[in-house]
């Protein structure tokens, strides 16, 4: 007895119950990665922060001495929202191979038996080629590239007043935001200083300012 072929709207059908089993999978997995997410993020997240990375200590001839970078939040709303979009995207990472199984029971029952051995092959290559790009990465790629860029210096005065340059005109333009004007040429001094007796730089008007936030602060 042959089967009954789909219509188009069964194939939607198909399709809407399939998007709606992935999103609850997603779902699931975004609750529980939002509720483990402070210590995910402390002891994976943030590893590459520290000098005792394990993969600094692989790569112990590369680099030397303490590393420890201090990340500081400077907008209010910044840890929640960095928090449920973390979370996404580990759940993504997560329910990823049960998505490309969805997929795969989609598109199958339109292949002829000597396609399926191929798909199938390709897809469980995807997945391999997903979760490779994943960790290659957080392991090389990205504690590497943040390693060389945390520790560059261009100069001896300058990565002393980094953070607090960058707070002082996070502040200004806050400022000017909710004033809703302009700074003109109003002369105002700042002091900057991170508790570790920094010398005090003045700033005398908004153009000072500007000029040096153009060197890419």
């Amino acid at each position: 007895m042959e089967e009954k072929e789909m219509t188009f709207w069964d194939h939607l059908e198909v399709l809407r119950w399939l998007v709606f089993r992935i999103g609850i999978a997603v779902a699931v997995a975004f609750c529980v990665c939002f509720a483990f997410m402070p210590k995910l993020f402390d002891t994976v997240i943030l590893s590459p922060t520290k000098s005792d990375f394990f993969m600094y200590r692989a790569l112990g001839g590369l680099f030397d001495g303490n590393f420890n970078v201090d990340i500081i939040n400077i907008n209010v709303t910044a840890p929640f929202f960095t928090h449920m979009s973390t979370s996404l995207w580990v759940a993504l990472i997560l329910v990823f191979p049960y998505i490309l199984w969805e997929l795969w029971r989609f598109v199958s029952p339109a292949l002829y038996p000597s396609e399926k051995k191929g798909v199938k092959a390709a897809f469980t290559g995807v997945g391999g080629l997903f979760y490779l790009g994943c960790a290659l990465g957080y392991l090389v790629i990205f504690p590497i590239t943040f390693r060389i860029l945390a520790g560059y210096h261009i100069g001896t005065g300058i990565d002393e007043l980094f953070r607090e340059i960058n707070v002082i005109f996070y502040r200004m333009n806050r400022r000017m935001s909710d004033t809703k004007g302009s700074l003109g040429n109003q002369t105002g001094i700042l002091g900057i200083s991170d508790g570790r007796n920094h010398v005090a730089r003045v700033i005398q008007t908004a153009e000072n300012a500007g000029n040096i936030c153009s060197l890419g602060f």
